[in-house]
C-alpha cells in the first residue's frame, strides 16, 4: 500500500516529514518513508512523472517491496503563493494518479484548515518565500481563486483519484498533526508525541510587515539568510497581549463567512470519501460562526506594535553580535608573552590559538585541525 500525503501548505506538512525523517523504520511500524522521490516540480510544484526509465525502474521497485510506503509533498498538487492558488490541482492529481495506480494500491490523504487561519498563516510564508506583495492584494487573489473553497478541492480530487482512495481530514492550529497522521498509517509510535513538532512555523504579524519592507528593498535571494535571522537570532514574535491579524477588518470577515459555507458544504463532500468525518467539519463550520476580526497591525512602520517589535528585533540581535565578540577576542594569545612565543616558536603558537578556538567555537572542529 502506498499513501501519499498532499498537504496542503500551511498544515503541519513540514512537522510530519519532519518526525517521518528522523524517526527509524522500525519505530514506523515498518513502513518506508521515501519523501517525494524526486517526483515534485521544484519552486513552482506539481507532479512531474520520471523522465528517466531507470529513475522509473528505481520507483517500482520500491513500491513493490512487500511494505507499505509513505511518501509526503505538499508542492505535488501546485503551489498557492503566487497569485491563482493550485491552478492545476486536477491535472495534478491526474498525472499523479494515473502513474502511481497501475503499480501498486494507493491512497491519498490531505489536510484542510480554516481559510482565516490558513490565509494568515499563507501571507507570511509568502512573504519569506521573497515575495513583497500587499496583504489586500494577497487576499483578494486568494478570495478570486476557485480553489480557496475547499469544497472544490475535495470535489475535483475526488473525481481524479476516486473517492474510494481520498482521506480528508481536519487540521486546527496546535493539534497534533504528527499524532494525528500516523493514527492514519495505522502506526503505534513507541515514542510518545505529546506536541505538536513546530518545524515551519510563520512569522509573527509585526514581523511580516518588517520582512516585507525588507524584501521590497533588498530583492536578492538571500532566503536562508533572511529565515536563519528570524528563526535563530530574534527568535518567534511574542504571542502575549491582543492577537494582530495581517489582514483588514473586512477581508478578515469576507475569509470568515465564506469559511463558514464551505466547511458546511465539505462535511457532506467529506462523507463520501475514505473513513469521512463529517462532523469534525461540522463542529468547526459551528466554531467559525463564532469568530470574531482581530486588530489589523497595518501595512507600515506606525503601528505600536511594529514598533516595539522592531526594537525587541534589534535588541536581540546585538546581544547576539555581542556574544559573538566577547567569545572571540578574550581567546586568543595576547601581550609580550604571546610575541616572544610567535618568534621563537610559531607552531606552538598557533596550536595554542587552535585550542582557543575549539573551546570557544565548537563549529571550528569542522574546519580546524581535522
Amino acid at each position: 500500500m502506498l499513501t501519499v500525503h498532499l498537504g496542503l501548505h500551511k498544515t503541519g506538512s513540514t512537522s510530519i516529514q519532519a518526525y517521518l525523517f528522523r524517526s527509524s523504520r522500525a519505530g514506523r511500524d515498518g513502513i518506508r518513508f521515501e519523501g517525494d522521490l524526486g517526483l515534485s516540480v521544484p519552486k513552482v510544484g506539481g507532479f512531474q512523472p520520471p523522465r528517466e526509465s531507470r529513475h522509473d525502474r528505481a520507483i517500482t521497485k520500491v513500491l513493490h517491496t512487500g511494505r507499505g510506503v509513505v511518501l509526503s509533498q505538499e508542492n505535488f498538487l501546485g503551489t498557492p503563493w503566487f497569485g491563482c492558488i493550485y491552478p492545476d490541482l486536477a491535472e495534478n492529481a491526474r498525472k499523479m494518479h494515473a502513474y502511481f495506480a497501475p503499480k501498486t494500491d494507493v491512497r491519498y490523504v490531505i489536510y484542510l484548515r480554516p481559510q482565516p487561519q490558513w490565509a494568515e498563516s499563507a501571507y507570511r510564508q509568502a512573504l519569506r518565500l521573497q515575495r513583497s506583495v500587499d496583504p489586500e492584494q494577497f487576499a483578494y487573489d486568494l478570495l478570486s481563486s476557485r480553489y480557496l473553497r475547499f469544497t472544490h478541492v475535495v470535489e475535483d480530487l475526488a473525481e481524479a483519484v476516486g473517492s474510494e482512495n481520498l482521506m480528508v481530514r481536519p487540521y486546527t492550529s496546535g493539534m497534533n498533526v504528527v499524532g494525528d497522521f500516523l493514527a492514519v498509517l495505522g502506526i503505534q509510535s513507541k515514542q510518545k508525541i505529546t506536541q505538536q513538532m513546530d518545524e515551519n512555523s510563520s512569522n509573527g504579524p509585526a514581523q511580516s510587515v518588517i520582512l516585507k519592507h525588507i524584501n521590497a528593498v533588498y530583492t536578492d535571494d538571500a532566503y536562508n539568510g533572511k529565515t536563519f535571522f528570524f528563526r535563530h537570532v530574534v527568535g518567534s514574535e511574542s504571542q502575549s497581549g491582543v492577537k494582530h491579524s495581517s489582514f483588514p477588518d473586512a477581508l478578515q470577515t469576507e475569509f470568515a463567512n465564506l469559511a463558514m459555507d464551505d466547511w458546511q458544504n465539505l462535511a457532506e463532500v467529506v462523507d463520501k470519501t475514505c473513513q469521512g468525518q463529517p462532523e469534525a467539519f461540522r463542529d468547526i463550520a459551528a466554531n467559525l460562526s463564532t469568530l470574531q476580526a482581530s486588530p489589523y497591525i497595518g501595512n507600515d512602520f506606525s503601528s505600536p506594535k511594529v514598533q516595539e517589535e522592531i526594537v525587541r528585533e534589534l535588541h536581540m540581535a546585538l546581544a547576539q553580535f555581542w556574544r559573538i565578540e566577547r567569545s572571540w577576542w578574550p581567546t586568543w594569545p595576547m601581550g609580550r608573552r604571546a610575541a616572544t612565543t610567535a618568534v621563537r616558536n610559531p607552531r606552538a603558537l598557533a596550536q595554542s590559538v587552535t585550542y582557543r578556538l575549539r573551546r570557544t567555537w565548537p563549529r571550528a572542529h569542522r574546519w580546524i585541525g581535522r
